[in-house]
């Protein structure tokens, strides 16, 4: 069974545009994580003394889902074998 991942984004915002932000996240992102397959959850975390400053959390059913979601659409991500550079090809 695969396992469940965490990944972390840091944002150190301009303080004027920190509630514009937020509603960019919470109108935008938010809708488009629960289309993400993959995507268990997210969460945003602000420093109580720099409200500026911000972390985003994803947790992610697995790797792969993690990794499809920021494939090029129409496209999927492969295994690299020795013969095979890793990148995306066209389905």
């Amino acid at each position: 069974m695969a396992e469940a991942i965490v990944v972390t984004a840091e944002f150190r915002l301009n303080p004027g545009h920190v509630d514009e932000w937020l509603q960019l996240m919470l109108d935008h992102y938010g809708p488009a994580c629960v289309e993400e397959r993959g995507m268990l959850r997210y969460w945003l975390h602000h420093d109580d003394d720099d409200p500026a400053h911000i972390l985003l959390y994803e947790q992610w059913a697995d790797r792969a889902d993690f990794d499809a979601s920021h494939a090029p659409h129409g496209a999927r991500t492969t295994t690299p074998t020795p013969n095979d550079s890793g990148r995306s090809h066209e389905s």
